[in-house]
């Protein structure tokens, strides 16, 4: 099973800015020419590279909101528990 990787090109044959996935797609735009190009595992590095917006994931202040509670809840059941040891 071959890998995916994100081919980032900065300056090719008439692009700029631009991601492809295959090689054989990246060649094409890249060799015989002056190109800048290089290729990463994950699209966001690749995007980073080229400059461009990455999408940044946003907490969910639920699930935040929620994670709080059951550790909140999970002291008190632990103080109960200690109670009884006594």
């Amino acid at each position: 099973m071959s890998k995916i990787k994100y081919y980032a090109i900065k300056k090719g044959n008439g692009v700029t800015n631009k991601i492809v996935e295959t090689w054989e797609e990246c060649k094409v735009l890249v060799l015989g020419y002056p190109a800048i190009y290089k290729s990463f595992k994950t699209k966001d590095e690749a995007m980073k590279y080229l400059g461009l917006k990455v999408k940044e994931d946003k907490p969910d202040i639920e699930k935040e909101e929620t994670i709080k509670k059951v550790k909140k809840e999970r002291v008190k059941s632990e103080d109960i528990k200690n109670m009884f040891r006594k």
